[in-house]
């Protein structure tokens, strides 16, 4: 809560204590915030229940168990071959596909390690340097531009290559151009349909309604392969949706299935969702939750008018591409502003109105720069009554 005649905040914790300070920082994150669907008799299961974004620390026994798996987002395509072999069964509730690519993980060799090592200066102006905070670099020419056969040998590399050089080193026109981008993923569909033998079951893995960098693409290791697996079963819910949570397992339109252990992997309220949960209030008592409540208001991400003294890097608007890297960006922001205002003698330094909404809109304008806005879990959308906003920022480092 922020006193406006000292120039601090208090700051109240769930133990009941208090805390006074003249700034503060809330590095809450973006992905931080676990998200369920509020599915009927969620609370009657007997059995277990994890959400992968709040695994216990205790290693959980899936050994011979009956496992049921909702969502099928980064972290449910990695849930879904780490547990295959152990459990009794595994079923897997898939709301939309997504196009999935091998992340094609491979040990460091001690000679790339010292390479790597030896190189680390460059390696991190690199990073420093680039737009999307990767040491990847974007193919600067259109797919147009190569021949078709020239394509197929480009997807077959991208496909054989390290995880994100399929966003981070393709076609620079691969998200923007409507005939790169299908001929991709019909690339990519033709990837599943040589793995899965079950053409039923490949066909419900292939996105449909939304092209490469729709939504966001998930990596993975093995995933495709797992469902040639006896014991594994894919539920597409846009066919057979659940109806309810039983006591002992899920019911769907078509019937009930007992499950002994449930895993939600259903993603974050991604963006707003933890500051929104902090409780703050600004200038005469404004609550960030309503004045963000039509979607985001910042100042590079880091700031909002109306909050002095507050800054909250890593938060929306404020990353598309390496999270990290660009975090770092905002904490030296963060940090340059703090030692600006105390080297000045300043107590209180705020984001102007202005400065806030040209950021702002110039967010909302760029979603032709991102096709993330499409998707659910960068949009906000996927939270019941959110309005859909740009959460990212899809002009990149450039802008900064």
């Amino acid at each position: 809560v922020y006193d406006e005649p000292s120039g601090t905040w208090t700051v109240r914790t769930s133990d009941g204590a208090e805390h006074r300070a003249r700034f503060v920082v809330a590095a809450t994150g973006i992905l931080s915030v676990p998200f369920i669907p509020d599915i009927p008799g969620r609370g009657d299961f007997r059995g277990e229940q994890h959400h992968t974004g709040l695994w216990p620390k205790a290693p959980v026994d899936f050994s011979g168990k009956r496992v049921a798996l909702i969502g099928t987002g980064s972290s449910g395509v990695q849930i879904v071959p780490a547990i295959a072999d152990e459990v009794a069964s595994l079923t897997v509730y898939q709301k939309v596909a997504d196009w999935l690519t091998p992340l094609n993980n491979a040990p460091i060799a001690p000679e790339e390690q010292a390479e790597l090592k030896a190189n680390f200066e460059s390696i991190r102006e690199t990073l420093n340097t680039s737009p999307s905070g990767f040491l990847h670099q974007i193919t600067m020419r259109s797919g147009l531009d190569d021949s078709p056969e020239q394509r197929q040998e480009f997807y077959e590399e991208r496909w054989n290559g390290p995880g994100f050089t399929k966003l981070s080193e393709h076609y620079m026109d691969m998200t923007t151009n409507p005939t790169v981008n299908a001929e991709w993923c019909e690339f990519l569909a033709g990837k599943i349909r040589g793995i899965v033998k079950d053409p039923g079951t490949a066909e419900k893995l292939i996105p449909k309604g939304h092209g490469y960098g729709g939504r966001r693409p998930p990596f993975g290791t093995g995933y495709y392969e797992t469902y040639n697996k006896p014991n594994v079963f894919l539920v597409d819910l846009n066919e057979t949706p659940i109806t309810r949570i039983t006591e002992t397992g899920v019911e769907t339109a078509e019937g009930a299935q007992e499950i002994d252990i449930i895993i939600w992997a259903t993603g974050y309220d991604f963006g707003t969702g933890a500051l929104n949960r902090l409780g703050v209030r600004g200038r005469g008592g404004l609550a960030l939750e309503e004045y963000w409540e039509d979607g985001p208001r910042t100042y590079l991400g880091v700031a909002a008018a109306g909050f002095p003294n507050f800054f909250f890097p890593g938060g929306p608007h404020g990353a598309l591409g390496n999270n990290p890297r660009y975090s770092g960006d905002q904490v030296d922001f963060v940090v340059d502003a703090l030692v600006h205002t105390r080297e000045r003698g300043h107590d209180v330094i705020e984001v102007t109105a202005a400065a806030e909404d040209e950021w702002t809109d110039k967010m909302n304008s760029s979603g032709a720069l991102s096709p993330f806005l499409k998707s659910t879990s960068f949009s906000g959308a996927k939270i019941p009554g959110r309005p859909v906003r740009q959460l990212l920022n899809p002009t990149g480092r450039w802008a900064l």
